[in-house]
């Protein structure tokens, strides 16, 4: 989180909103690498669906995630588009 407000500098909106959305999708690619490894975290969220009720993921994200590459890939590609 750190590297993220270092890097994006700025106090303006479009300086924030680009800050929230590279948190939003680190914390959501973290959480999907946890899902896959961590046995707690797989009986919180067993499926993408349990994820996309928590409000975690978004339903446009989820479909452009499984047309494009898989999940996994989406967060870290999403990260350094912007």
């Amino acid at each position: 989180m750190l590297y993220v407000a270092t890097l994006v500098d700025g106090v303006d909106d479009t300086s924030r909103i680009i800050r929230r959305t590279l948190m939003r999708y680190l914390t959501l690619g973290s959480l999907i690498v946890f899902q896959a490894t961590s046995v707690r975290v797989k009986k919180r969220f067993p499926t993408m669906d349990h994820i996309l009720e928590a409000g975690m993921l978004d339903l446009c994200l989820l479909a452009v995630g499984q047309i494009l590459c898989g999940i996994f890939i989406l967060q870290i590609l999403l990260c350094f588009q912007r």
